[in-house]
């Protein structure tokens, strides 16, 4: 499954941006990928960052911790990505 975050820039200038990965505090779990590391956002404009959820097991919550900053780091923000992976539904009928 595939979100995004959008990216607002009010400013008369393009902006740059980076995003980066927090690791969590166990360093297992990574269900949320990125496929971006920044870019630039258009004067007055906005982009979409996109936010991959590919679980690994059925059953379990996960969660995921993203940083997009500013270039200069002038300002930043955290983006916390939860998701449950329920699994396959399978129904078996017996004859």
């Amino acid at each position: 499954m595939e979100k995004y975050v959008v990216v607002h820039n009010l400013s008369s200038v393009k902006a740059a941006f980076k995003v980066n990965r927090l690791n969590n505090s166990l360093g297992l779990d990574n269900s949320f990928h990125c496929k971006i590391d920044g870019g630039c956002v258009p004067p007055m404009g906005n982009t979409q960052i996109p936010i991959k959820f590919q679980p690994k097991l059925a059953g379990q919550t996960s969660t995921g911790y993203f940083e997009v900053c500013a270039v200069g780091d002038i300002s930043k923000s955290t983006l916390k990505c939860t998701g449950a992976c329920l699994g396959a539904n399978c129904n078996n009928q017996y004859f």
